[in-house]
Formats: C-alpha cells, structure tokens, sequence
C-alpha cells in the first residue's frame, strides 16, 4: 500500500493529497480533478524524478491535469503507477518507434500519437493485448511564423520540426496580422513566403494566420497535437489544448536584421 511506501522510506510529502494517501483504492473524489489544470512535458532522456514517489509528489503540487510523455522509459517506469494514483490525469504518448514492451502500459493511456504510418499500424494491429485500447492517431505539427525575407533561421526552424513530426502544418501570419504583431508590412507578399515554407520537407499545408487568438481554433481545425514555437514566446502559448515545444532560434539572423541591412545598402 502507498502508506507503507512512504512510511519505510521516512520522507514526508506534503503536496500528495491526502485522499491519494489514505484510501487503500487510491481513488479521487471527481470534483478534485478539476482541480488539476496543469500540463507537464516528458521529454527524451530527461532525468527530473528519481523515482516514483517524486513524481506523484510533483503531480499534486503542480496540478498536473495532463501529461505529454515522449520518454519510453519514463512510460514504462511510471505511467501505471500515474494512472493508479491519479485515476482522472490525461495521459498522452507521443511514438517514435515500436516496443511491445509498452503494449500493456498503454492501457493507462488515453492518447498514442505516432510518428508514421507504419507505427500507428503496428499499435492498431495489437489491440488483441489491449484491456483498454487508446485512441491512435499520428502526430500533426503546427507552427507559425511571418516567415518574410526567408533565411537560415526559417530553414532550421524547419528541420528541428523533422524531429517531431514528417506532418508538418504552417501558419504564415498576413499582412494585417503582421502589422498588428511588429508594426511592419512584410517585405515579401504572401504568396512568396508561402513558397518558401511549401518548399521545406514534409511541409504538408500552409494557412494565412489572422489573429494570435485563434491558435486554439487552428490547432483544433487541422487536428495538430504538437505546437512549435521559437524560445522567445516560451511560456506563452501553454493556454492550448496540445503539447507545446519552444524551440531555440538561431543567433544573429532574423528578418528584422535583414530589412535593416536592406534599409542601409539602398541608401
């Protein structure tokens, strides 16, 4: 029983709650859930929890409400035990190869998203091994940008999106929208910037963003569950209903710095 756990190893842990602690089924009383809003990434080969206790710990001080694991073996270390502590937590887990030792696991899951087709495949054709089989899909990148004057930051912008996902789905911000943002008319029209984003590997569709607010609404609308955006919003975006990766932008380039350059050789 939990208690014991806790007991033998001496550690007090306060921010497990107490239902969590003193019913023998581990079971939480359904309006507690609501209380549990946060979201919590696993990333590849993080280390954050050296075992099991901490990370139920962290779960009930954090709220955590739902999870994004991409950690294989964060999933098959603590994700049953998750499940059984934290009966309502949302368990998502992004695949990236096959395991059949993660087949049962996945039963505590309520999302797989896979990386390819032949994944997905493999996840669908085992559901004989499942209890409660998990909604399979593949995963859906989006990101947006202005994209204007496309160079090397744009490019690699890119390339780190291959890690995640060979789906990828591009909202490209309009003239309007982009005055709204930076106070600027992009130097490229749309219809070149789209182009340049079309020609990047595994871009599948490109969009004309019109609001910050409606990233809910895009994500919702081309079934994306990864948002990529550069560090410089991190933490903005947390608000919406996918797993959000901020990644790091490439130094010394932008299309600010380039419409400056451009600005001094015409004059």
């Amino acid at each position: 029983m939990y208690m014991s756990i806790l007991s033998d190893l001496n550690v007090s842990y306060p921010h497990i709650p107490n239902v969590v602690l003193e019913n023998s089924s581990n079971t939480i009383n359904p309006c507690d859930k609501f209380l549990f809003r946060n979201k919590l990434k696993i990333m590849k080969n993080e280390n954050k929890f050296k075992n099991s206790i901490d990370i139920l710990a962290h779960i009930g001080a954090n709220n955590i409400g739902t999870l994004y694991i991409f950690d294989e073996k964060f999933l098959l270390s603590y994700c049953a035990t998750i499940r059984r502590h934290y009966p309502y937590i949302r368990i998502e887990y992004y695949a990236y190869n096959t395991n059949v030792k993660i087949i049962s696991l996945l039963d505590h899951v309520d999302m797989v998203h896979a990386f390819n087709k032949n994944i997905k495949n493999f996840y669908e054709d085992v559901y004989i091994y499942y209890a409660k089989k998990p909604t399979i899909d593949l995963i859906k990148l989006i990101t947006f940008g202005t994209f204007d004057l496309f160079h090397i930051g744009h490019k690699n912008i890119f390339k780190k999106c291959l890690k995640y996902s060979d789906h990828i789905i591009c909202g490209i911000s309009s003239d309007e929208f982009t005055y709204k943002k930076k106070n600027i008319i992009p130097t490229d029209p749309f219809e070149i910037r789209k182009k340049n984003v079309l020609n990047c590997k595994n871009v599948k569709h490109v969009f004309l963003e019109e609001s910050m607010e409606l990233k809910n609404i895009y994500i919702k609308r081309y079934n994306a569950n990864i948002l990529i955006m550069g560090d410089d919003w991190k933490d903005k975006f947390d608000w919406v209903d996918c797993c959000v990766i901020y990644l790091e932008r490439t130094p010394d380039i932008s299309s600010t710095m380039l419409r400056k350059l451009n600005s001094i050789n015409d004059d």
